[in-house]
């Protein structure tokens, strides 16, 4: 079923708005590849879609404001033929010679709203308790427990580390201190992959922010990435 009569009433208002068009497309360039793959979700896929292709019709400026996210999300979306309309315009270039993808990959990553959308509350609450109450020793216990939490999703996982690397920036304090780290989290949930290519899909995210890294941009947003590297040699060493 295609949308109903009432909500594509309210589409345009939807499009008229200032930031809200962002963070909903942001959230459907998450959630469709993999409601694509799925026969049951047939008709919410289909609707995903509609309202996908008519606010980059209608709201592209406000949808841009989602920034790098979406070239992270573009390999994605770009198995979906359905959207393959949005995948071309990432190549189309403005009256300077710069593609879309260009364009989108100067902008600094700054720590906002639209990575959060990808989180549940519930969940983000429980990230935030690991770090302010587990420590590194006992974290390998809790990290059960989370795994047990999301079902082992891989998406779900590519979300948490999204959200370490963007929006949970430790304190000096925290830092200097046993409770769990960032970059040790994020290893085990690679460590839960079960395929190559799903070891990939994590590690891309970890590593996303150092394909577009600017002078402007947090050390934060690679401090994790750099460790989980450094620690990972030293053991291999």
């Amino acid at each position: 079923m295609l949308l109903t009569r009432e909500f594509k009433t309210i589409l345009p208002w939807i499009a008229s708005l200032e930031n809200f068009p962002s963070y909903l497309i942001i959230r459907l360039f998450r959630m469709i590849p993999e409601h694509a793959q799925e026969p049951s979700l047939s008709s919410l896929f289909k609707q995903e879609v509609e309202i996908c292709l008519y606010l980059w019709d209608n709201a592209r400026d406000s949808a841009l404001k989602a920034g790098r996210e979406l070239l992270r999300l573009l390999p994605a979306i770009s198995q979906v033929p359905e959207l393959a309309k949005i995948v071309r315009s990432f190549s189309e270039t403005d009256s300077q010679g710069l593609s879309l993808a260009e364009s989108l990959s100067m902008l600094p990553q700054v720590e906002t709203g639209h990575i959060k959308v990808m989180i549940p509350l519930w969940l983000e609450n429980k990230i935030q308790f690991l770090f302010s109450n587990v420590t590194s020793e006992c974290f390998p216990i809790y990290i059960k427990w989370l795994n047990e939490t999301v079902s082992q999703d891989i998406n779900v996982f590519a979300d948490i580390i999204r959200f370490l690397v963007v929006n949970l920036h430790p304190s000096n304090e925290d830092l200097n201190s046993n409770k769990v780290k960032r970059w040790e989290m994020i290893g085990f949930l690679i460590e839960s992959a079960e395929t190559k290519v799903q070891i990939s899909q994590l590690m891309f995210n970890i590593l996303f922010d150092f394909f577009s890294f600017k002078n402007q941009d947090q050390i934060m947003l690679i401090e994790p990435a750099i460790l989980l590297i450094w620690k990972n040699v030293n053991i291999a060493s």
